[in-house]
């Protein structure tokens, strides 16, 4: 049950942009006679503690742990406990590769690298500061005493862009193939399609696409030659990967009355192949049809009155997107079953009421009887990590905050 998180954080002395990225793990939630036992000093907290270091050390324990989770209805995190981190200029996006993706397939660097339930290894994307884009990988360090504990490490990196930052990063899986995509984009306005080989991180392609910083490129889910580009320039454009792609698809220059800040196509490749959000400054998001790719068609649009710096569709439910905007914290927004309109059904501030630039969905399912799901959310300034069960069907009221930490 891990996390990630990435900051950044602006030294104006020196000018130097720096940040950090934090392997977190969420801890389940004990009963209360448990916690009641531990604070009495009595047997019930040595019981704790060795559940605790059988979890750490071996997998038939945590199988055992999904089991009770599973028959219990769900499982319930109770806390977050920092595993590992590595220095880095400061992070403007991150993602997790997709399972399909090669790069993710077991058994090319040997026994100490670290998998998920179904063999594959955990690796990330990061677009930062410098530049540059890096790949990390979550690897298995055994201590002097025997104990497995997860440690994160950079297996790979490029310059993908000169005297300019990297601001966003999308993933393009391919196993069959036996290679990988990453497109990234700068503050420059430029668009780079980077290949991901077991011998590296290379460019293939880069080019000007927009006059201002570029916040947002994400590969289409169903058309693996397409790119979506968009930018502080209010431009949203598509660009064919098979010709040239300075020479953009399309371009919606009408629509979007400020910086597109992110655009997330729907990840349903089967019910949902032609359905793209964007996010932007004008505190909108939109729905798009795509089916046309020379002109894309809106199809639905919402206010959640602040400015949409992310956008993450849901991992079960596939009419709802979690949003993070900014100056008016985030929101839960569902659509209806055509995908023609568009609703709020919940929001979230954080306590300090600080801009929200982070969010993302638990990928686990909850309990099938709730209607709440769990997401993660980060806010700018007071360098807040927060997870809070959030209601997805508008018919009940906003949860609590359920933990909090500071990076």
């Amino acid at each position: 049950m891990t996390t990630f998180q990435g900051t950044y954080q602006l030294i104006e002395a020196e000018q130097r942009r720096v940040g950090r990225c934090y392997l977190l793990r969420l801890t389940p939630q004990r009963d209360s006679a448990a916690a009641e036992a531990e604070a009495a000093g009595g047997d019930g907290a040595a019981a704790a503690g060795e559940r605790a270091e059988q979890q750490h050390t071996s997998a038939a324990a945590g199988q055992e742990e999904e089991a009770e989770a599973e028959a219990s209805g769900g499982w319930t995190p109770g806390g977050v406990e920092r595993l590992s981190n590595v220095d880095v200029p400061g992070v403007f996006d991150i993602k997790w590769a997709p399972a399909g993706a090669a790069c993710c397939s077991s058994g090319r660097g040997g026994a100490a690298e670290a998998e998920d339930g179904r063999g594959q290894r955990a690796v990330l994307g990061a677009a930062l500061a410098d530049g540059s884009v890096r790949l990390l990988e979550v690897a298995d360090n055994t201590d002097e005493a025997g104990c497995s504990q997860p440690e994160l490490h950079e297996s790979a990196q490029v310059a993908a862009f000169s005297g300019a930052m990297a601001l966003s990063l999308d993933w393009q899986g391919n196993s069959e193939a036996g290679q990988d995509r990453i497109a990234t984009s700068s503050s420059a306005g430029t668009l780079a399609v980077i290949q991901v080989a077991e011998g590296g991180l290379t460019t293939l392609v880069e080019w000007e696409a927009h006059s201002l910083e570029a916040w947002c490129a994400a590969f289409h889910k169903s058309e693996p030659h397409f790119l979506f580009s968009g930018a502080d320039d209010c431009l949203f454009r598509g660009h064919d990967l098979r010709s040239d792609p300075a020479a953009p698809a399309f371009t919606d220059r009408r629509t979007h009355s400020a910086g597109v800040c992110t655009i997330s196509p729907h990840p349903d490749t089967t019910a949902q192949p032609y359905t793209v959000a964007t996010g932007s400054y004008d505190e909108s998001v939109r729905l798009w049809d795509v089916r046309n790719m020379a002109r894309p068609v809106m199809a639905a649009q919402v206010n959640t009155g602040g400015g949409n710096w992310r956008l993450r569709w849901h991992p079960h439910d596939p009419h709802v997107l979690l949003a993070a905007c900014m100056y008016n914290g985030f929101a839960v927004l569902r659509a209806d079953e055509p995908f023609s309109s568009l609703r709020v059904v919940a929001t979230y501030q954080s306590p300090n009421k600080h801009i929200g630039y982070g969010a993302d969905w638990w990928q686990e399912r909850g309990p099938a009887s709730s209607p709440l799901s769990l997401a993660s959310t980060c806010s700018f300034y007071d360098k807040r990590h927060t997870l809070v069960w959030l209601p997805t069907d508008g018919e009940h009221p906003c949860a609590a905050e359920a933990e909090g930490t500071e990076a």
